[in-house]
């Protein structure tokens, strides 16, 4: 019988003890008490797994790491496993990720500590995304799933944190003037607006952003009321539009209305920028019901509007994809000497561990590592003033830690792009 009572004292981030057992490692949830971390809960189908498994298998005393490896291909088999295994080898691994989404989690809420969210949120946001962990990693190369979990994590976070924050501090005429019409035409059927009110507040849009042409100003995200003389030409705009397409029923609307309109629809795009974070299933953190916790490793499957909104900023994600791709070849090429060119080669195209480079140039493995994260810091150094301009964000110490963060996926994607 697995007991779940023991208590060590740690130092902070973990305020519970840490599990050891490949048992726990795999079969237990974190579980939360108003908004605190209160231990560990167990998964009855999943403990009746994985003991299932250490007895049928003869590495029943492996490490860790042997069995996410094991899980982890089963995960991403989806031509012999079925469904079910699948889904239960990433309730596993979403099990043995608690840990690591934690320390991200503590780990942001020290940084952002602007942020208006508990650590229990910021544990949520990573969680929900743990698919994205699963599908990044790649075993082959030696790496620990722990190590870049946290760091993934820790990017998810960050990016959920950044666009509420801009979202919060933008007034309604700067996320209007950014937002695309599919957005807003999804964001207004999330109110749960008619369709004719919909088509009136689109064209409303339409004939603002035609007309609103603001000064340039260091802060875009603070942009001033449209002046009365502004808002008289876009009802006069709105007026002639809404005849031809059949909007002009009664009496026109006045500058005043049009304001409003457009008002509610900044409250609506706002809305579906920034979503609640609830507690799942109820009250933060009652951990007594493990129907809540099994929703956390569910690969979550997206909802028709996060389809809609994917179509429509496909073109541009790539459009910037490849600028970025563009700027880190550029940075590479310019690495010298061609020795650190061919040992980023090795390791993120050649799929070769640090230690195997390390037999090859016949060094120590600990000095591959540290040539690495030299490397990865130039390339960083040089990366950053190119990419807030490509952005369109200043260069600040959170652009930094951003780009720091998802700079081993872009080494990864783009040695995968240009491999033989």
């Amino acid at each position: 019988m697995l007991s779940l009572t023991k208590e060590v004292r740690v130092r902070s981030p973990f305020p519970f003890y840490r599990r050891a057992e490949i048992v726990e490692l795999f079969s237990t949830y974190l579980s939360w008490n108003m908004g605190r971390p209160a231990g560990w809960i167990a998964d009855a189908q999943l403990q009746s797994s994985i003991e299932h498994s250490l007895g049928r298998l003869a590495q029943a005393d492996a490490s860790r790491r042997f069995w996410v490896l094991y899980w982890h291909r089963i995960w991403q088999d989806d031509q012999t496993v079925g469904a079910e295994a699948r889904r239960l080898a990433a309730r596993h691994l979403c099990a043995y990720l608690q840990e690591a989404c934690y320390r991200a989690a503590h780990r942001a809420s020290t940084r952002f500590t602007s942020s208006r969210f508990e650590v229990f949120d910021l544990f949520q946001i990573g969680m929900l995304k743990c698919d994205r962990v699963l599908r990044g990693f790649q075993p082959e190369r030696g790496d620990s799933l722990d190590n870049y979990a946290i760091s993934v994590f820790h990017s998810i976070i960050g990016e959920a944190l950044r666009q509420h924050q801009e979202a919060d501090i933008s007034s309604p005429w700067a996320l209007l003037r950014r937002v695309t019409q599919r957005f807003l035409c999804a964001s207004l059927k999330q109110v749960s607006y008619d369709e004719r009110a919909i088509r009136c507040y689109v064209l409303a849009w339409i004939c603002f952003r035609e007309l609103y042409c603001p000064a340039p100003r260091r802060d875009s995200a603070r942009l001033a009321d449209p002046d009365p003389a502004t808002w008289q030409r876009v009802c006069a705009l709105y007026h002639r539009e809404s005849i031809g397409q059949g909007l002009a029923a009664g009496a026109p609307p006045t500058p005043q209305l049009l304001e409003q309109w457009l008002r509610q629809c900044a409250v609506a795009v706002r809305a579906a920028l920034v979503p609640d974070i609830r507690p799942l299933g109820g009250a933060s953190g009652d951990g007594t019901s493990l129907d809540r916790l099994e929703t956390l490793p569910v690969v979550q499957q997206p909802s028709e509007f996060e389809r809609l909104i994917a179509e429509e900023q496909e073109q541009e994600r790539e459009a910037l994809r490849e600028r970025l791709n563009a700027l880190l070849g550029e940075a590479i090429v310019r690495v010298q000497p061609q020795a650190d060119r061919e040992l980023l080669r090795l390791y993120y195209q050649g799929g070769m561990t640090q230690s195997e480079i390390g037999e090859r140039f016949a060094i120590r493995q600990w000095t591959v590592h540290r040539r690495l994260k030299r490397l990865k810091a130039q390339l960083l150094e040089q990366l950053a003033p190119r990419c807030a301009q490509v952005l369109h964000r200043p260069l600040s110490l959170a652009l930094l830690e951003a780009i720091g963060t998802v700079l081993e996926e872009w080494l990864q994607a783009y040695h995968g792009d240009h491999g033989e």
